[in-house]
């Protein structure tokens, strides 16, 4: 899984299994697009979702 603010990534993890898993980073000023990015490396499928946050 991958955060990203604006095109760069902030933080990633992996992991096997249903437990949950937290990204975070600080709230950069101004307005910034985010966006989630959820890879299942065994069969390729990604899941992304986005939103535009006001700090």
């Amino acid at each position: 899984m991958y955060l990203y603010a604006d095109s760069t990534l902030k933080s990633s993890t992996t992991w096997t299994g249903s437990s949950w898993r937290v990204l975070s980073t600080p709230c950069l000023r101004g307005t910034h697009q985010y966006r989630v990015i959820l890879v299942d490396t065994s069969t390729g499928v990604d899941v992304s979702n986005s939103a535009y946050i006001t700090c």
